[in-house]
């Protein structure tokens, strides 16, 4: 594997839109704003994330939007961290891509933590395949091909995660049935106490919040 825990990553930027390696520490490029960020986290000393019996054990992965900052993780967080692979790049690259046109489908970046992706061991070499292509057309050197080429690798990766975000959300068919009762009932309370006259129709706000899950993950579990 080329990705590796090597700290120079942290104090040598390659290149000023994106940034690859091992959180072996956290630098202050990491936690600047305007990234966004995936961490790949293996199962060993790892929190459960939001895992639950029907998932896959052997790693786990979060995304993080350019408004959350890893500065606001305690102590006993970042050790969960530290021994992660990272993705950050910049919204910037973003938009001057050809996947700026569909980047909002990736709707997991506004999931919360709680509702990260676990993924079997065959997924997760797929994931560090798509790392290491991304680091070693880092370590090619800039020129006019850099940004379409690594834009184009970051969507691949995004799909693969896409992909098994669609896994996770059949494999918790049971739970998720469970989550559409809840809302069932949550909905049928809501007209039968009126607070459509007061308030309107019932928005997936309302619904995910009560059922303590982020918006986004809510209308990607009914879509």
């Amino acid at each position: 594997m080329i990705v590796q825990c090597d700290k120079s990553l942290h104090s040598k930027t390659i290149h000023p839109l994106i940034n690859i390696g091992c959180l072996s520490d956290i630098s202050n490029t990491f936690i600047e704003t305007g990234f966004y960020r995936i961490i790949l986290k293996d199962r060993s000393s790892c929190p459960d994330f939001g895992r639950l019996c029907c998932d896959y054990q052997d790693a786990s992965v979060i995304f993080l939007s350019p408004e959350y900052s890893l500065s606001c993780l305690t102590s006993e967080d970042l050790s969960f961290y530290k021994k992660s692979i990272f993705l950050s790049f910049h919204a910037d690259l973003i938009n001057t891509s050809a996947i700026k046109k569909h980047f909002n489908d990736y709707s997991f970046f506004n999931y919360r933590q709680n509702e990260s992706l676990h993924i079997s061991l065959r997924e997760k070499k797929i994931l560090t395949t798509r790392f290491d292509d991304i680091s070693d057309e880092l370590n090619w050197g800039i020129d006019k091909y850099t940004n379409i080429l690594i834009s184009g690798k970051i969507e691949l990766l995004l799909n693969y995660c896409k992909r098994f975000y669609t896994r996770q959300f059949i494999t918790r068919s049971e739970v998720n049935r469970c989550i559409i009762q809840k809302t069932k009932r949550l909905i049928d309370e809501y007209f039968f106490m009126n607070k459509i006259s007061e308030k309107g129709l019932p928005t997936s706000d309302y619904c995910s919040n009560n059922l303590n899950l982020s918006s986004a993950y809510f209308e990607d579990l009914f879509n």
